[in-house]
């Protein structure tokens, strides 16, 4: 592909090395005392919550909710309950919508309702080695102007928390 545009490998290795990814994909917040916060907003559907779970190893706090596009969340709560989740915090307008499912699936949830308060609960409940993934599964407008607004919120929260 390199060959194609031009570029010798020498001279892509430079911008390989140094690129740290898209904001609100799988982003690390932050990583204070051994709890790996992590950002992406943009899986917002079941689909990319399902892929960024895959790529998480170790205890999981989620976060998730907001619009859920008539999305089934019976299919969310049977790829929890076969993750590594041990938690999960709802934030965002299909909470009921969320809540039933993942009761009928036996799927721990709380609804914390918003973004801070969500973030405080994660903070309590994190213990050294998890990880809080903000994997909302749902579109962000119910709260947010999108993704990245919804993202910035999360990294804002866990910033302040992390002090």
């Amino acid at each position: 592909m390199l060959e194609a545009y031009g570029v010798s490998p020498s001279q892509a290795l430079p911008a390989i090395e140094t690129f740290t990814g898209l904001p609100h994909r799988m982003q690390t917040v932050s990583t204070e005392g051994g709890v790996h916060w992590v950002d992406d907003s943009k899986a917002t559907n079941i689909g990319a919550a399902a892929a960024s779970l895959a790529g998480i190893s170790g205890p999981v706090i989620l976060i998730a909710g907001g619009v859920g596009k008539n999305q089934d969340f019976a299919q969310l709560a049977a790829i929890i309950k076969t993750s590594s989740v041990r938690h999960v915090l709802l934030i965002g307008v299909d909470n009921r919508a969320m809540q039933a499912a993942f009761t009928a699936a036996n799927v721990a949830y709380e609804d914390c309702g918003s973004m801070d308060k969500a973030v405080k609960r994660a903070r309590g409940l994190a213990q050294t080695g998890d990880t809080v993934l903000l994997a909302p599964a749902t579109a962000s407008f119910d709260q947010y102007s999108g993704y990245d607004a919804r993202g910035n919120a999360f990294a804002y929260e866990v910033t302040s928390t992390c002090r």
